[in-house]
């Protein structure tokens, strides 16, 4: 078991349907602010950072098991600890693997990838099914089957290849679609930012929000990164706001970023807007060219 980080496990079995952790339960749900902006029963990752310490949240991890109807079984993952500990490392792992199943677009429903492979490993059917009679009759976290939960998911995540590119930057704010080997090398490195640098802010991959809610989304955090599971996924995108920010401006720590204007990486056809600036301006430099033309040949 790794020190400092606090490990818990939800799945449901053959014989019962409901979803539960497996011994040890976080103390807050606090993947619950983000309900609006995804389903939790599709894949999921959210990382929290306060700079000293971290909390991450990876649920639709879907496993070969399946219920008594044959709808196939999930896995959930809560994991907290201090920033830049070892299990930091483990949690970065068990993100890239979650980011390598999401490069299929769109991501085949139901499929069992590299994450779902590694858990099925560790969590085999008899102990799934026995850890969740030990608790419908009562038993402690502290007690077997229960009690091998935490090292059992170590061992699953430390059994992950550790290869998926990471792209480390400065930029503060950005997002990309999931579909984009550039978005998700660099939100991998944006997660390693927080989770070993210390840095505050967090890390998003959901699969209901937009680029309308970018706002919302980032406006209460030092820095964010977010991973759309959109039709535009094939292209990187990345965020041009000022650093260090304006007192009292959009952008600012105590304000909301502004709009979260972004570039996109590849040349792109330019809207009306710019047409209408490029048009203009040619206007005023051949008029600027008559008139001075006029004054020299007077």
């Amino acid at each position: 078991m790794t020190a400092g980080l606090v490990t818990c496990l939800m799945t449901a079995g053959q014989t019962s349907d409901d979803y539960r952790f497996l011994g040890r339960a976080p103390k807050e749900a606090f993947w619950r602010r983000y309900a609006e902006y995804t389903s939790f029963e599709r894949p999921t990752a959210l990382l929290l950072s306060k700079g000293d310490a971290f909390r991450a949240y990876v649920s639709g991890v879907y496993s070969a098991r399946r219920d008594r109807t044959r709808t196939p079984l999930r896995y959930t993952l809560v994991l907290e600890g201090p920033c830049g500990g070892e299990g930091s490392a483990l949690v970065l792992r068990a993100l890239a693997a979650f980011l390598d199943d999401l490069a299929e677009t769109p991501v085949t429903p139901q499929k069992v990838g590299v994450l779902g492979r590694a858990l099925d490993k560790a969590f085999p059917e008899p102990f799934v099914e026995g850890a969740l009679s030990a608790l419908r009759e009562g038993a402690d976290s502290d007690r077997s089957p229960l009690v091998e939960v935490e090292s059992r998911v170590a061992q699953a995540i430390e059994s992950l290849p550790d290869s998926a590119p990471r792209m480390r930057s400065d930029i503060r704010f950005f997002w990309g679609g999931r579909a984009s080997a550039a978005s998700r090398a660099q939100f991998l490195g944006y997660a390693e930012r927080l989770l070993t640098d210390g840095e505050g802010g967090a890390a998003l991959a959901l699969n209901l929000a937009s680029r309308e809610h970018l706002e919302r989304l980032g406006g209460t955090e030092s820095s964010c990164g977010i991973l759309f599971a959109g039709e535009e996924g094939e292209e990187a995108f990345s965020d041009p706001l000022e650093w260090p920010p304006k007192k009292g401006r959009p952008g600012s720590p105590k304000g909301l970023p502004r709009a979260i204007v972004l570039a996109r990486e590849a040349q792109v056809e330019p809207g009306w807007s710019a047409r209408w600036g490029q048009l203009l301006l040619g206007v005023f430099q051949t008029v600027r060219g008559w008139f001075l033309g006029r004054r020299e040949s007077s």
